[in-house]
């Protein structure tokens, strides 16, 4: 069984905190290195992942595409890799190896381009070959930074970064401003005893009925200018959550007969 697959690749200097190459592979070879990891909670509610589900019908078409026998596919797909390749530049050069570990699950993450990477799955043309662009990052933080960064000037739904920013440091501060109050709505929907409890819509509760950008323009104006802001300086975090939550407890009675219940499908 083979253990490793190699490409030669072409390095370029950027930030010295990642490595970052550019090879060609053949599609079929992909997924033996590569995989999209969807955004998702396990039991205990914690996230993990951070794809956006897949588009059924812009698959197929860049399928259907992809089979004509013109078909050209200039554009690369970002994979990520936290650990499981390694690099060796030829002294002096700007070109060199990507040597990628095959014995565990894959190890790269598609960053940008699932759509294209799921119709190339489906491709039956072996010799079918495209560009890869490999990011090099040292935790899953960076990683998850990096998929922020690169897909925020993109049509990407904003719910699904701002639900991923509490896990990330050192993006922008148009970005960061909103971390406290994305971490607040998330914990307010996923704690058991909170009166938001499975009510709040995220991209990992899509089932939710009251939008999450309503709670977080609360909780920003509220740490801002209001009760909250002298409440966490003093207090801290969980008085805040507490504020929150007992606030909306007493509107929930007050306007019992409008106030969003959770369904049998919440």
């Amino acid at each position: 069984m083979v253990e490793t697959i190699s490409f030669q690749c072409l390095v370029a200097q950027q930030s010295s905190s990642y490595q970052v190459v550019s090879f060609v592979a053949k599609a079929k070879d992909i997924e033996k290195f590569a995989q999209i990891t969807r955004i998702g909670r396990d039991d205990k509610g914690s996230l993990f992942g951070f794809q956006r589900s897949q588009i059924g019908h812009h698959i197929q078409e860049i399928h259907d595409y992809l089979e004509q026998e013109d078909a050209v596919l200039p554009n690369a797909l970002i994979v990520a890799f936290v650990s499981g390749a390694k690099i060796n530049v030829k002294e002096g050069s700007k070109t060199g190896t990507i040597t990628i570990d095959l014995k565990e699950n894959p190890v790269g993450f598609i960053v940008d381009g699932q759509q294209r990477y799921s119709a190339l799955r489906m491709l039956e043309d072996e010799k079918f070959e495209v560009f890869i662009s490999a990011i090099i990052c040292r935790t899953e933080e960076e990683l998850q930074k990096q998929f922020i960064l690169i897909n925020n000037t993109r049509p990407l739904s904003k719910d699904l970064i701002y639900e991923l920013l509490p896990s990330v440091d050192g993006l922008p501060p148009r970005l960061t401003g909103r971390t406290f109050a994305s971490k607040m709505t998330q914990d307010l929907n996923f704690k058991k005893d909170s009166i938001f409890y499975g009510l709040i819509k995220l991209h990992t509760n899509p089932y939710g009925t009251i939008s999450p950008n309503s709670i977080q323009k609360v909780i920003m104006n509220s740490k801002t200018n209001g009760a909250m802001r002298e409440i966490f300086l003093d207090k801290g975090y969980d008085d805040c959550m507490k504020l929150i939550d007992n606030f909306f407890t007493a509107v929930s009675k007050v306007f019992e007969d409008d106030w969003f219940l959770k369904d049998s499908n919440g």
